[in-house]
């Protein structure tokens, strides 16, 4: 994995987004920043969303999300 990936732990019967973008400021979670991006890019970002069906550790990463 890169320096980008976010270790996180989900709860069973939660739906959580995550980012695809890179724009969120709560990555590895959309914050819905993607919409203004598409608005000004004209890209059409979508958040994914998952719901674990156990509690889960994940590793998450894309490459549109910045290294810190």
């Amino acid at each position: 994995m890169e320096d980008t990936a976010k270790k996180v732990r989900l709860k069973k019967g939660v739906t959580y987004k995550l980012c695809s973008c890179g724009v969120s400021k709560i990555l590895p979670f959309c914050d819905e920043e993607h919409k203004k991006l598409n608005e000004e890019t004209g890209s059409r970002y979508k958040s994914v969303k998952i719901t674990p069906d156990q509690d889960v550790d994940i590793t998450a990463d894309c490459k549109n999300w910045e290294k810190e």
